[in-house]
């Protein structure tokens, strides 16, 4: 990445966490409210964070002018960190609209796509960008514990069983263990 690319990725970076925190700032003096630590144990879904929100919109035209700066210096890495702003939100059409738009099509911005169109319903949308990262990274475990979801979503049973066993492999989760027992009792005809 050439050096000035990165100088005005920082400074873009340094600008928009001015922003939000003076948003934050004044939003705090107004009204009390509490903050909740984030967990850190994998969900197969980005965390919110809970916190201190503005309510004023101007967070919004923050991540107006940030969206702005990226179109006009495009980065991969600038684009992925106003995705995680907007999936704090919510705002998962957004957070994947703009990631769709990373032509260098980075590994973190397929993963916001896919996890935020399986949030969304979108499960062929979803299964579609899981399979690309899969493609070329074929150990990202994420991917295959959201193509569980997806295809359970989808009731490809058979196919969601074997995500999640792949998944759980290497990552020994309790709640994988019995959404594959039961996916497992649903294949046999124990359960409808």
């Amino acid at each position: 990445k050439p050096e000035s690319q990165a100088k005005t990725e920082n400074e873009i970076d340094q600008i928009i966490q001015s922003e939000l925190n003076n948003i934050n700032n004044t939003d705090t003096a107004a009204t009390t409210t509490t903050t909740t630590a984030t967990s850190t144990v994998d969900t197969g879904t980005t965390p919110t964070i809970g916190g201190d929100e503005a309510s004023d919109g101007s967070k919004f035209k923050v991540y107006d002018n940030y969206e702005k700066a990226i179109k006009t210096n495009p980065s991969s890495g600038a684009i992925f960190r106003l995705c995680n702003l907007y999936f704090r939100d919510g705002l998962y059409e957004r957070a994947m609209s703009l990631a769709k738009q990373d032509n260098a099509r980075d590994i973190r911005n397929l993963y916001v796509v896919a996890l935020s169109s399986r949030l969304m319903g979108n499960f062929d949308q979803s299964i579609q960008y899981y399979n690309e990262i899969l493609a070329r990274y074929p150990n990202f475990l994420e991917a295959h514990l959201g193509l569980g979801i997806a295809k359970k979503s989808k009731r490809d049973f058979k196919r969601a069983v074997e995500y999640l066993k792949t998944y759980n492999n290497s990552r020994r989760d309790e709640n994988v263990n019995r959404e594959i027992a039961l996916l497992n009792n649903i294949i046999n005809g124990t359960l409808n």
